[in-house]
């Protein structure tokens, strides 16, 4: 199978930032079947709270807008085994887009070995045939990263 393509704030493969529920639900049903997809989301509170959409078998999650139900993050868990904790900086994780919310797999649950190959500038640096990278190869390959940009001015934020 062909390397996903890995571009840092925009996409993983076919899945993008941006992307609707029902289009990321049918690129995973277009790979085979939903049954091992895990869909939550709050009964009580619809437009309110995130929707999550896990596939462990693949070590992916995507966090989607409650009200716009448009995909704002993309996780994806490198090691073969789950990661322990939903602490992004001890695991080997690579995370984009809104990270107000982590949600990586629970600590008794098991990746399998069907993480993608995953590429990053025409570089495969994941995947089922090669160890998970440490923190400095992803460091050195994506560089570093941090909460957003600084917006100076009267009312300043980050974005």
């Amino acid at each position: 199978a062909p390397a996903w393509p890995v571009e840092p704030a925009q996409r993983v493969g076919a899945f993008h930032l941006g992307m609707g529920v029902n289009e990321a639900l049918g690129v995973v049903q277009r790979m085979g079947s939903l049954d091992k997809a895990e869909f939550s989301f709050d009964e009580q509170r619809p437009f309110d709270c995130d929707l999550s959409l896990r596939m462990p078998s693949l070590g992916l999650q995507f966090c989607f807008d409650g009200f716009q139900q448009d995909m704002r993050l993309i996780s994806v868990c490198l090691q073969q085994t789950a990661c322990a904790d939903s602490s992004c900086a001890t695991q080997e994780a690579v995370t984009m887009g809104d990270t107000r919310h982590s949600g990586l797999p629970d600590a008794d649950e098991e990746i399998s070995s069907m993480l993608p190959t995953l590429s990053y500038s025409g570089r495969v640096f994941a995947g089922v045939q090669r160890p998970a990278p440490c923190l400095s190869d992803v460091y050195a390959m994506f560089g570093p990263t941090w909460i957003g940009d600084f917006q100076q001015g009267e009312h300043s934020a980050y974005f």
